[in-house]
């Protein structure tokens, strides 16, 4: 969905991309992360084990946002503790 709506768009100077996050600490996950047992075994999930947070998913936002990203368009950012990309040893 990101690749076509920069195709689309790109012409207009609009850039399209997504953030792609793994479990995060927040209220959403609140039920899949609500015993200890739990919140362990999403993090021994994970090449990074930990759980994400809000301070994860900032600083890539504020990249997005600014003329440092400005020819960066249709690309899938994977914040996610290398869940997505790192096979475990």
């Amino acid at each position: 969905m990101a690749r076509s709506a920069a195709a689309s768009y790109a012409k207009d100077n609009l850039r399209v991309n997504v953030i792609a996050p793994s479990i995060m600490d927040t209220n959403m996950s609140q039920k899949i992360l609500s015993s200890e047992a739990a919140v362990e075994l999403s993090k021994s999930m994970h090449p990074i084990s930990k759980i994400g947070d809000t301070s994860d998913i900032i600083p890539v936002v504020k990249w997005l946002l600014s003329d440092d990203s400005k020819w960066i368009t249709g690309q899938t950012i994977h914040v996610d503790g290398g869940f997505s990309t790192v096979k475990p040893r």
